[in-house]
């Protein structure tokens, strides 16, 4: 169970850090916008 849930984790984080190499640059503006958005709204 504790082997295929970290499986799981590893691959999935992989998965997440290769779409964050490919739209890095999307993914940044993207990130600033949201963080000013959420500063607005405080």
């Amino acid at each position: 169970m504790f082997n295929s849930s970290f499986l799981f984790i590893g691959i999935f984080v992989n998965s997440l850090c290769l779409i964050l190499k490919r739209f890095k640059e999307d993914y940044k503006i993207a990130f600033i916008s949201f963080c000013l958005k959420a500063l607005e709204c405080c």
